[in-house]
């Protein structure tokens, strides 16, 4: 169904609130998400009359992969507590698939289109506070120290902004391929710089490059190969650190200003991390795969693994980690789902990224895009309400 009035339905605004609130860090913005979320889901059940059943496949499937990982936090026990924070937010993201079965009665194009507005609107005023706390030492958001001032805005840490505004950068320039996201982009840049995020610069320049080349349509396939060479890549760190070093410092010091007491911190961090992932993966083959529960990871490590695919495998077990799987696409013909789909996957390695927004918004990227109006390969004629999105 093709609407030509500007006026939002109660979904769209469900779906703009839930994108935008739902990466900040306050709890009542987390527990709004999921009750949004679920209220989107319960709406899309009264669109299964005559719908093929290929659409609700992915999301009985999800359901079904959240169920058998239910069933498990009761049977080894975990507070009721954590199962509910852990359970919840699968549900709130997972559950969003259910949207293939409405995907025609909204336009996501231009929800899109306003939830990257809000967020412009945000960064402007995070460069604002930083800028008044460079002068006066007050602001609403402090920064904290890590080798240089990293600010993190009203989001969990300077990693996680970072890495969300980079993916937006990525949003307008295969999303919305126009002149004028050039002001949108050099707030969502600066908005970066505050963050210091090294990873979501290397990963977000690696995408834009790769994909203004060309396109990977087989998004399975990518993932199953991204994921096979960094474990290789993984265990030669592992078993060969004094090499992997010296490649290290000679590699990251040709891309990055950093002197060798920087590089030598940043080497430390990637062993320990791939320490942890490697001893992880391990410990959850011993276990059967079958998981050990949430917010467990530093109860049997010092150190997180800071890589979103292990710690779903080692806390969820094998039903967390086909979640993943599974809601990958086999193929695609969109240049942005390609592009969002390489930044998740390889945002993943580096942050536990499957329980932000972030992802959430990938999922819809694939959910919606045959109906994204304003996918460069698309063949529908833009909205009329598209043409004043990103004016400003």
């Amino acid at each position: 169904m093709t609407k030509t009035n500007n006026r939002l339905s109660v979904m769209e605004i469900l779906l703009i609130i839930y994108l935008f609130i739902g990466m900040m860090s306050a709890s009542i913005f987390n527990y709004s998400r999921y009750v949004i979320s679920l209220i989107i889901q319960l709406r899309c059940f009264f669109f299964l009359k005559n719908k093929p059943l290929k659409e609700f496949l992915l999301p009985i499937a999800s359901y079904l992969g959240i169920f058998v990982i239910g069933v498990t936090f009761v049977i080894i026990d975990v507070p009721t507590s954590d199962l509910i924070n852990r359970i919840l937010p699968l549900f709130s993201i997972f559950g969003l698939t259910w949207l293939k079965v409405y995907k025609d009665n909204l336009r996501f194009d231009r929800v899109i289109e306003i939830v990257i507005r809000l967020y412009k609107y945000l960064g402007i005023l995070i460069i604002i506070d930083a800028a008044v706390y460079g002068v006066s030492g007050y602001g609403i958001w402090k920064p904290i120290i890590f080798l240089s001032y990293r600010f993190s805005g009203p989001f969990y840490d300077s990693n996680y902004m970072g890495m969300l505004y980079v993916f937006l950068i990525l949003v307008c320039r295969f999303g919305f391929p126009r002149k004028r996201n050039i002001s949108t982009i050099a707030i969502f840049m600066i908005i970066w710089a505050l963050s210091g995020s090294w990873s979501a610069l290397i990963i977000g320049l690696f995408v834009w490059i790769v994909c203004s080349i060309f396109t990977v349509k087989r998004l399975f396939l990518k993932q199953i190969i991204i994921l096979f060479v960094y474990f290789l890549l993984s265990l030669w760190i592992f078993n060969g650190r004094g090499a992997a070093e010296s490649f290290f410092a000679k590699t990251v010091s040709v891309i990055l200003p950093f002197d060798s007491e920087h590089l030598i911190a940043k080497f430390n961090s990637l062993f320990i991390r791939i320490d942890t992932q490697i001893n992880a993966i391990i410990l959850s083959f011993k276990n059967g795969f079958v998981g050990f529960g949430p917010r467990t990871i530093l109860k049997y490590f010092e150190h997180d693994t800071h890589n979103s695919f292990v710690a779903m495998l080692f806390e969820l077990g094998a039903a967390g980690f086909l979640l993943l799987l599974i809601n990958m696409p086999l193929r695609t013909n969109s240049k942005l789902s390609d592009a969002a789909s390489t930044f998740v996957i390889l945002s993943a390695l580096v942050l536990d990224i499957h329980y932000t927004i972030i992802y959430s918004f990938l999922i819809l990227f694939i959910v919606f895009e045959k109906n994204l109006s304003l996918n460069p390969y698309a063949k529908k004629k833009l909205l009329s309400g598209a043409e004043v999105c990103m004016a400003g």
